[in-house]
């Protein structure tokens, strides 16, 4: 008895270390693929840091290509191998509008990840212009809730003197949609009463009987991704957490512009008003459903371009105006695997909203129906100015990082 007893827990105990060591084993083996896993990660990184850095140096010098060597550089703990090619090298890629292909090998501890990318060339300045007001999505909630007697949308060209300016009129109102153009129409879903109706001027009105609201399905969104980042290596103000400010501002002047960058997923807070001239950039990083409020007590005057950027975005101004001679633009992220703008909140509580040049929001891609809601307790008076659109333009092609040349990608295999 004592002795199969022996024998049993001898054998037991073999069992149980041998089950152990298999399990020891099996999570052996888990740690080494999650850890290649990582290693593969961190060489695709590498690879992609090593591309934007290639494409830096383009928008410096569009005709480089390392002598037509091999570019080795250096990130941080991993390395990688760059050629860079055109159509003198390769025939199948594009002379006009030029193309370059990047392809690049990125090496992190002993995994290599290869990715080749497709850039075209572009020149830095302002896309076409398609209204004094126009809407990239197709949206059945769109609403100006304008609560003062004057409502005013203007396509027709007016300089900032108000006398008319030197180019054709365009539509009041531009979508790349029916239903936007529908919803706008109906006065119970947009807001826009039929007196207001009759107050979006510009090509094609009638007085009385048909506002200047037109729809072209072929409406393409400006991409101002690129342009974005362009920008940021030129800021004269660049704001990463949360801005709090308890006083009035002024970032520019016309004899001294400023490039202010503001990339946060905190609220920005101004504790008076905002004055400026210049080209400001608010990029809202948020992390979850919560809207980026950009909250400004008193007056928002700005001469130049404006562009706020996110999923949610939340503008209020509590005691004052918002006045812009220059270009604003309501955007999400134009890559599809970024967030899309889907909610867009303009509260102008106490005063109005005056805007000298053109306004958008909204874009294609795979955020759909996003709500645009502004609500102005004063008046509202948006008017298509060229000579204000001239302004923001000549602030591109000044503060971009390569002057007025610059390469965004078409294609990427990673």
């Amino acid at each position: 008895m004592g002795r199969s007893l022996i024998f049993s827990v001898i054998g037991l105990s073999i069992t149980v270390g041998l089950v152990h060591l298999g399990i020891q084993g099996r999570q052996k083996l888990i740690n080494e693929r999650n850890i290649e896993s990582i290693y593969a990660e961190q060489a695709l990184a590498v690879a992609n840091s090593a591309t934007e850095t290639v494409l830096n140096q383009l928008r410096v010098d569009p005709n480089w290509k390392n002598g037509g060597d091999t570019l080795k550089i250096t990130l941080g703990s991993g390395s990688a191998k760059a050629i860079i090619e055109d159509s003198a090298d390769d025939p199948s890629i594009s002379a006009s509008p030029k193309e370059v292909r990047i392809t690049v090998w990125g090496n992190y501890e002993d995994r290599t990840h290869q990715t080749i990318t497709i850039a075209q060339q572009t020149n830095l300045s302002l896309p076409n212009i398609d209204g004094a007001m126009s809407v990239y999505s197709e949206s059945n909630r769109f609403q100006l809730d304008v609560q003062g007697s004057g409502f005013n949308i203007d396509g027709n060209d007016t300089n900032l003197d108000g006398t008319p300016g030197p180019e054709p009129a365009l539509p009041g109102l531009h979508t790349s949609s029916n239903l936007t153009r529908n919803t706008i129409l109906n006065s119970s879903r947009s807001k826009i009463s039929p007196a207001e109706l009759d107050s979006i001027k510009g090509r094609g009105y009638i007085a009385g009987s048909t506002p200047s609201v037109e729809v072209d399905p072929s409406l393409v969104q400006p991409d101002f991704e690129q342009l974005v980042k362009d920008f940021k290596a030129n800021a004269t103000r660049r704001y990463n957490d949360e801005v709090e400010i308890e006083h009035s501002v002024t970032w520019g002047t016309p004899t001294s512009p400023e490039v202010v960058y503001i990339n946060s997923e905190e609220e920005m807070e101004i504790e008076g008003s905002l004055t400026g001239y210049g080209i400001l950039i608010i990029n809202a990083e948020e992390e979850d459903e919560d809207e980026f409020l950009i909250d400004i007590r008193n007056n928002l005057n700005w001469t130049g371009l404006v562009i706020l950027s996110g999923e949610h975005v939340d503008l209020k101004i509590r005691n004052g105006d918002f006045n812009l001679n220059g270009l604003l633009y309501v955007t999400g992220h134009r890559a599809l695997n970024r967030n899309q703008n889907r909610n867009s909140n303009f509260d102008i509580r106490n005063g109005s909203f005056n805007l000298n040049g053109s306004m958008a929001f909204g874009q294609q891609g795979k955020g759909r129906n996003p709500r645009f809601n502004m609500r102005v307790r004063n008046d509202l008076d948006v008017k298509y100015s060229s000579e204000a659109i001239n302004i923001a333009n000549n602030l591109i092609t000044t503060y971009s990082t390569s002057g007025a040349v610059s390469y965004f990608i078409t294609s990427v295999y990673e």
